[in-house]
């Protein structure tokens, strides 16, 4: 991307999937995060939904949680916008790893027959503001789409501290993180060793 460079890092953890749903999980208090997002029932992939996208992941055997490191580099953070077009800069460049990593994840799906993958984060398929769920209209991409995990109640901040060994940063208009982490996983019925080498 014009103006910002960066290096990717994958971490790895594969645990039980029943540990993880107990442990982890806590629908009550990141719902009331997701209500103070104005995408909430403004998006497919975000609250409320339909039906119980989380029901039978207990019956999963296992979930492998991929954390996906993004480390700006010094010139991209000297060539960078500030204020409002830092902003945009990270937006773009979080859209630009999602762009490879969300189809690495279908792909798993496959090769992983019964699997159910879960992205980073929200859609970025259709522009801003454009998701057809605010006018109650059938999402444009429905194979495409995937929840995210924290959309299910699931705390990635305790996940990318105590599992992944790698504490999430924030990012603000003024100063550039460390690095930022994008937390995805994948639930399966058997174990799936999972390297660098997929993503790539």
């Amino acid at each position: 991307m014009e103006g910002m460079s960066y290096t990717l890092t994958y971490h790895f953890y594969r645990l039980r999937a029943a540990d993880y749903v107990r442990e982890y999980r806590d629908v009550e208090k990141f719902e009331a995060f997701c209500k103070e997002c104005d995408r909430y029932d403004n998006c497919w992939v975000c609250p409320p939904y339909e039906r119980d996208l989380a029901a039978g992941l207990q019956t999963y055997e296992f979930v492998s949680l991929i954390g996906t490191q993004i480390v700006p580099l010094l010139e991209g953070k000297q060539n960078a916008a500030s204020g409002q077009k830092k902003q945009i800069t990270v937006w773009q460049l979080l859209k630009e790893v999602r762009a490879k990593l969300d189809p690495c994840l279908r792909n798993l799906e496959i090769v992983y027959p019964g699997s159910r993958a879960f992205y980073a984060g929200t859609c970025h398929l259709c522009p801003e503001g454009q998701c057809r769920k605010i006018w109650r209209l059938p999402c444009c991409h429905p194979e495409w789409i995937r929840p995210s995990l924290e959309a299910l109640g699931f705390d990635l901040s305790r996940t990318a501290e105590e599992l992944l060994q790698v504490p999430l940063k924030w990012s603000n208009t003024e100063e550039w993180p460390d690095y930022w982490m994008l937390i995805s996983g994948i639930f399966t019925r058997s174990e799936v060793n999972l390297c660098p080498e997929i993503f790539e």
